[in-house]
């Protein structure tokens, strides 16, 4: 019996990561995206981290309220960002006066920031196809929006999951 060849990927539709599974890969988009204050959502790819801090370290502190600022804006809207994140408006007023967020939403939030990383890997590094297809419905998540989906850690495993079926080419 022969063995099968590896696929190789498309060109521009995958991170430095190739090859690894959804789950890992996810992680390494987190820790680039939370990497330093936030996100770099115009660049092609998060830059390396500028320290030795682990990502855990920082969520086990708490993410700086700038994290929410930048990715909010890499998603269009603070509202969604919140309400993916379950953090209500007041709340997240009295964590900007703060500075910062608790240990369980700084997780939450790198949470939705793998997912809109994947996502705008899928997406060949187009923020606004990023932002549209986060925020529509999609018959494959029960009409759904990603984001929407994602408000659980069970949720976001489904939108990885899909995603990773149609970076690969697996539509059903």
């Amino acid at each position: 019996m022969a063995a099968s060849a590896t696929p190789r990927p498309r060109p521009g539709l995958m991170h430095s990561n190739q090859g690894e599974g959804t789950a890992q890969a996810g992680n390494v988009a987190a820790h680039r995206t939370v990497a330093g204050a936030g996100l770099a959502m115009h660049e092609h790819t998060f830059p390396p981290f500028s320290d030795s801090e682990s990502i855990l370290a920082k969520v086990r502190r708490g993410l700086p309220y700038s994290v929410v600022e930048t990715l909010a804006s890499a998603l269009g809207s603070r509202r969604e960002l919140a309400q993916a994140v379950g953090i209500s408006a007041t709340t997240l007023a009295r964590r900007k006066r703060a500075g910062r967020l608790t240990p369980a939403e700084s997780d939450r939030t790198v949470r939705i920031a793998r997912l809109v990383d994947m996502s705008r890997v899928l997406m060949r590094g187009d923020l606004e196809a990023t932002r549209q297809w986060l925020t529509t419905p999609h018959d494959l998540l029960d009409g759904e929006s990603p984001l929407q989906r994602a408000d659980t850690e069970t949720g976001a495993r489904d939108v990885e999951q899909l995603v990773g079926r149609l970076r690969h080419g697996v539509f059903s």
